[in-house]
């Protein structure tokens, strides 16, 4: 079954992926030229073209509640979301979420998505290593001192059985340091389009719901020690309401 779910799933995502990895490569060499904003305009709209083929495919109802939670342009965020699939950052993009995303070190190895992870201002995390976790978490703080948003999934790996695990502190700190908005964002479903899908014809509701943002810029040290277990339990509050009301 999952040699038949990986073949389909290249099939349907082959004729986007192609043009998708084209133009991360013309917005990269737009951005050389100084023409930076608009290749990440384009890049946007082609990736929202991408994902939204993919939901046409692995037959995705996606929702998104909350947009008002998001920042205004211009503020220091950091989005932190649960993980369940590898649909959740084309989850979080489709949602309006565009940031860079704090993924693993393997992603890198990838051709075509490695280009795309580059104009995207992605951060790869190599967690088996202290120092190279360290290193990508102060990039992802000095990228969100830029203006450019980031994405981390703080349990560090995708929940194989739909639970939630616990949220790993450390991850805070990229948000902490550069003393951005933290945006809780609950991704719930996601699983279900694609590692625990039965059938491909059945219809699967998915929902991105944005939480509140937490400020921390004017945080003491002490509230600054509370923030990951505040945004877990808003997080897994949620999740868990959502549980028990939808339909798999």
């Amino acid at each position: 079954m999952r040699k038949i779910k990986i073949t389909l799933s290249v099939i349907f995502t082959l004729p986007v992926f192609i043009p998708t990895v084209i133009l991360a490569i013309l917005s990269c060499i737009f951005s050389v030229l100084g023409m930076k904003k608009a290749a990440e305009k384009w890049l946007h709209f082609w990736l929202y073209i991408t994902i939204w083929w993919i939901w046409v495919c692995f037959g995705a109802s996606f929702r998104v509640e909350g947009k008002e939670n998001i920042p205004s342009k211009g503020c220091r965020v950091c989005y932190i979301a649960n993980h369940l699939s590898m649909m959740d950052i084309p989850a979080i993009f489709y949602a309006g979420l565009w940031s860079g995303v704090i993924g693993k070190v393997e992603l890198k190895k990838i051709l075509g998505l490695n280009i795309v992870m580059k104009e995207l201002n992605c951060v790869y995390i190599d967690r088996k290593s202290i120092k190279e976790s360290l290193k990508a978490i102060l990039e992802g703080a000095e990228n969100i001192k830029k203006g450019i948003a980031m994405t981390i999934f703080p349990e560090g790996t995708r929940s194989k059985d739909m639970e939630m695990g616990s949220f790993k502190a450390g991850s805070f700190k990229m948000a902490t340091k550069a003393k951005a908005e933290i945006v809780p964002v609950v991704i719930f479903n996601t699983r279900y389009l694609f590692e625990n899908k039965k059938y491909f014809i059945k219809r699967v509701p998915v929902l991105v719901k944005i939480l509140a943002p937490v400020k921390t810029e004017n945080m003491s040290e002490e509230e600054l020690r509370n923030v990951p277990d505040l945004v877990e339990n808003m997080i897994r509050s949620e999740y868990e309401k959502l549980k028990s009301g939808f339909d798999v």
